[in-house]
């Protein structure tokens, strides 16, 4: 697992950031005060558990790999794929929307709107490598148990989607082990159980990112690995398999595309969500599919991987997403 990439794990990375397109479609129109219908919400809200969970899980999947590195290449990595994107879409995110502190203020760049996924996994890489002394059995649970003292809202989710990161680090460290449970047909179905009614409760209640119901959100993620394992390379994945390996392309740009896809739409008088929801999300798909052809070469490349590449990485189609816990 540590040593190459996997299709079904560019085909969940790939759902997953699908689910973040389904989650913005209806949430940045009713920023703007356009009322959704409360169905969707619900359908929203009932994959909450899962969705970024899921992507956290999956990194940690593959942090053995990037720990094999000298350390010096491991942090430039970090640095050059996942530090400076985040910085960039963070600078326009800020100046575009209404910045949470003024720019010269830490807080401003600190967990950055939609952008806070990468300020998390970059927080977590960073960290990594002075926990390695630390048994990996500890780590996970650790995070979780700190999450439910912890107050600090910030530091709550930190702790809270850490503990994914490093359950799937744990994961890769007892590879053998986690495919005898995640392959097993009934463990999957117990956990899809559980997970199914974790999501309908979810679609009712507030219970997101409480660190009390972690182990659900964690069934639902073992079911999906499950099911993804099983589908492996078919020819109907290929195009989640291309978004789960341009991910970082599809996460920056997405929502301020959906948000240029509003305004025209609302210039133009739609006002409908029926309408509204559906085609930002075919624009945030269809333009960033554009601007991931777009960044095989400079200077649109360096949207999202910093002009200066790590050592010893020969070019790539698309640049490395950092879900992918690359380099």
């Amino acid at each position: 697992m540590a040593g190459r990439r996997f299709a079904w794990m560019d085909s969940l990375r790939g759902v997953a950031i699908v689910f973040v397109l389904l989650w913005h479609a209806p949430a940045v129109p009713a920023l703007l005060g356009v009322v959704m219908p409360r169905w969707l919400e619900a359908v929203n809200d009932s994959l909450i558990p899962f969705r970024m969970p899921l992507l956290m899980f999956l990194s940690g999947l593959l942090l053995v790999r990037s720990l094999e590195k000298p350390l010096l290449e491991y942090y430039l990595g970090k640095l050059t794929l996942i530090a400076w994107p985040y910085l960039l879409w963070a600078a326009v995110h800020n100046v575009t929307y209404n910045a949470v502190a003024p720019l010269w203020h830490p807080r401003a760049w600190i967990a950055t709107g939609y952008l806070w996924f990468l300020f998390f996994i970059l927080c977590f890489y960073l960290v990594a490598p002075l926990l390695r002394r630390v048994p990996p059995l500890v780590v996970a649970p650790a995070c979780f148990a700190l999450a439910l003292v912890v107050d600090d809202r910030i530091l709550h989710r930190m702790l809270y989607f850490a503990g994914f990161f490093f359950a799937g680090y744990l994961a890769a460290r007892y590879q053998r082990q986690f495919h005898r449970v995640v392959d097993s047909t009934p463990t999957a179905v117990v956990c899809g159980v559980v997970a199914l009614g974790f999501a309908v409760v979810s679609s009712r209640y507030d219970v997101q990112y409480q660190a009390q119901f972690a182990l659900l959100s964690l069934a639902g993620v073992l079911s999906l690995i499950h099911v993804a394992r099983r589908i492996g390379d078919a020819a109907w994945t290929r195009p989640l398999q291309y978004v789960g390996r341009n991910s970082i392309v599809y996460y920056t740009t997405h929502f301020p595309l959906m948000h240029v896809a509003l305004l025209a739409l609302l210039a133009l008088g739609i006002t409908s969500s029926l309408v509204i929801a559906p085609v930002m999300l075919v624009c945030a798909g269809a333009l960033g599919t554009l601007a991931v052809v777009l960044s095989r070469r400079p200077p649109v490349r360096w949207l999202f991987v910093a002009p200066v590449a790590p050592p010893r990485r020969r070019a790539v189609t698309a640049p490395v997403n950092p879900a992918a816990g690359v380099p």
